[in-house]
């Protein structure tokens, strides 16, 4: 929905005895991602004055309340189900993804419940669960980010490069990394053939191969992070330009991977 909204006013500009009058118009955009439902309009009338025709917009609140109710019990229904399931898993890893899950409806949530709330803010108390399921999620996520504990090994790895990427990566999001008395491993294997072109260029299309494991030695995650090309007219800095590239590469994805886990 986008509406232009204009004010108009006077102001006064006094120089010794002169006074000016002014007009002032200011325009604003207004846009919103909301849908409206049951938008209703009265019959147009004329205005003589003006020769303009006037209809005012209005929602009728029970008409909307009808349509919304159905989207949100299905939602609530929905987000409370994969809590429940969530609770249910053993595996801490699996566990934090599913809640995870949950925390991705929020926004389809709130879009729908903030409207609800305008329409009839009594009605709209049934939805509270669903509010405290992703209060709830949220807790437990960090629960268990406090309690995984994350042991890195890469290989083929340059300057250490791929190794501080990952790490930074997970510490900024809540993990513990440490070499000691872990409970997962992080096992990543990086590629990064340099090959010759005949425009005598040097490229490479560097990619990781990263693979999160439990004390079971059981994956609970796996992704294999594609960087852009890299090239240079000479191998070394071919080298380095590729373990920079995915260096980027893996701060950007390996996070996304594990929050839309399936």
């Amino acid at each position: 929905m986008q509406t232009n909204a204009t004010s108009e006013y006077q102001a006064l500009w006094k120089d010794d005895e002169v006074t000016s009058n002014r007009l002032l118009k200011e325009i604003s955009n207004i846009s919103s991602d909301n849908e409206l439902f049951a938008v209703n309009y009265t019959t147009p009338f004329f205005m003589e004055s003006e020769c303009v025709y006037y209809c005012v917009a209005y929602i009728n609140r029970e008409e909307c309340w009808n349509i919304l109710y159905p989207r949100l019990d299905s939602l609530q229904k929905e987000i409370l189900s994969i809590s429940k399931k969530s609770s249910a898993l053993n595996e801490n890893f699996y566990k934090m993804i599913s809640y995870n899950k949950v925390l991705n409806k929020k926004s389809d949530f709130y879009r729908l419940y903030r409207f609800a709330q305008i329409v009839n803010l009594e009605q709209s108390e049934q939805f509270i669960p669903t509010e405290k399921a992703f209060l709830f999620a949220n807790n437990k996520i960090l629960e268990l980010k406090k309690s995984t504990v994350i042991c890195i090994s890469v290989q083929n790895d340059y300057n250490t490069i791929v190794y501080n990427a990952i790490a930074k990566v997970l510490s900024e999001n809540g993990f513990t990394v440490s070499k000691s008395d872990f409970n997962y491993l992080a096992s990543a294997t990086v590629t990064a053939d340099i090959h010759k072109t005949p425009a005598e260029v040097f490229e490479s299309f560097p990619a990781a191969e990263i693979q999160i494991s439990n004390g079971k030695k059981k994956a609970v995650h796996s992704v294999t992070i594609q960087s852009k090309k890299a090239a240079a007219f000479d191998e070394p800095t071919a080298h380095v330009k590729a373990y920079n590239s995915l260096e980027k590469q893996i701060q950007a994805d390996l996070m996304k991977s594990i929050l839309i886990e399936k």
